[in-house]
């Protein structure tokens, strides 16, 4: 079996060779999704520097709180007093941290942060062959 490719708006994308759904956006080498017993795919892998405690994720979104402490609003770049959350869904997540208190380096597939009591390093989880990157 061949891994199946389509352009998906010139984004590309990887299908499940069973069920048709998009594996991952990019031409990648699996065969099937998750669902159907596809190894999961984590696009970003979270280590907590403090223990490197090591959290792998899909997507990620920093949250703004509102005075209230509730939530206010979902960013996709880090700020001073947001929280960062791996893995967001309507009903639960992978992982949360407390508020940012320093944001110490910020590229594009890659943010090193202290929140009030971790220190996290966020980077973009590349593909790889017998763990060597393609």
């Amino acid at each position: 079996m061949e891994p199946i490719h389509k352009l998906n708006g010139g984004r590309g994308a990887t299908l499940c060779n069973n069920c048709r759904a998009i594996i991952e956006e990019g031409f990648h080498d699996q065969l099937l999704c998750e669902n159907c017993g596809g190894e999961p795919v984590f696009n970003w892998r979270l280590t907590r520097l403090d223990d490197n405690k090591v959290m792998r994720g899909r997507k990620y979104t920093w949250i703004e709180w509102g005075e209230d402490s509730r939530f206010k609003a979902a960013h996709d770049k880090p700020q001073i007093d947001f929280s960062f959350l791996l893995d967001p869904h309507p009903v639960f997540f992978g992982w949360q941290t407390t508020h940012v208190t320093e944001i110490i380096r910020e590229e594009d597939d890659l943010v090193e942060f202290k929140t009030k009591n971790s220190h996290y390093l966020l980077e973009k989880e590349w593909p790889s062959v017998d763990g060597a990157p393609i």
